[in-house]
């Protein structure tokens, strides 16, 4: 089935309409472009209209409920590797667990060089996607193409925010991960060396698992760049008006 896309000098050009899995797919990237697109624009409007202290404030404010909530549930709910930091991390006085919150929203704050470029680049590949996957779905001329260049595109920026993630991991450790070891080795009564080690063993976890994640990301966008790129396969023959 082909759907009438443009006429042009009295030419009829038509499209072939996408089948029905990649019309559930353009749906999925549809999606996928809204969120990017809004998570961007909430990341800039925050860090460019917030101030420094506010910012900090917040992070903190934000981060005590969490632990408000850890200590009222208590660190059984938490997964199996958080539980030995969550039990020591309760025992440490409200007031330096607060200080240790202002330090990790101070590092955030700092990060806005970065955060900010990232976030922009985000909302413009969002867009991108948004705009592609609409164009494939209405049958519009080259819409599949633009589509699969959106995908493509959207490669090397994920894997431009995996390497500013390993680096933003080394940062927070050196800013945040040593003093937060200094002050659980006080009440765990383990060296300073000790507490450090699993606090780096626990961030290696979690870097580890956004990076499984955005792997993961950049191979569904390859395959679907592969697909849309068969997709298009040879010009279509047009009709002409006798």
């Amino acid at each position: 089935m082909a759907a009438p896309s443009a006429e042009s000098g009295g030419r009829l050009v038509l499209v072939p309409r996408l089948p029905r899995v990649l019309q559930a797919l353009a749906v999925i990237f549809l999606c996928i472009g809204v969120f990017q697109l809004l998570a961007g624009m909430l990341e800039v409007n925050t860090a460019i209209l917030t101030d420094r202290s506010t910012f900090i404030s917040s992070v903190r404010d934000r981060q005590l409920s969490m632990f408000d909530q850890l200590a009222k549930d208590g660190p059984d709910s938490l997964a199996s590797p958080l539980r030995p930091l969550g039990r020591t991390l309760l025992r440490l006085p409200r007031p330096e667990v607060e200080r240790l919150f202002l330090l990790l929203g101070a590092d955030l704050y700092e990060r806005r060089s970065v955060t900010v470029p990232m976030a922009l680049l985000q909302s413009i590949l969002g867009f991108l996607l948004i705009t592609g996957a609409l164009a494939a779905l209405r049958n519009r001329l080259g819409g599949v193409a633009l589509w699969g260049w959106a995908c493509l595109v959207n490669i090397p920026a994920t894997l431009l925010s995996l390497v500013v993630m390993m680096v933003h991991a080394n940062r927070l450790m050196h800013h945040v991960g040593l003093p937060a070891a200094e002050a659980l080795a006080k009440v765990s009564s383990r060296p300073v060396a000790v507490e450090t080690t699993e606090l780096e063993a626990l961030l290696r976890m979690y870097t580890s698992a956004q990076t499984a994640l955005l792997a993961g990301w950049v191979l569904f966008l390859g395959v679907v760049t592969l697909v849309l790129q068969n997709r298009q396969g040879p010009p279509l023959p047009i009709p002409r008006d006798e």
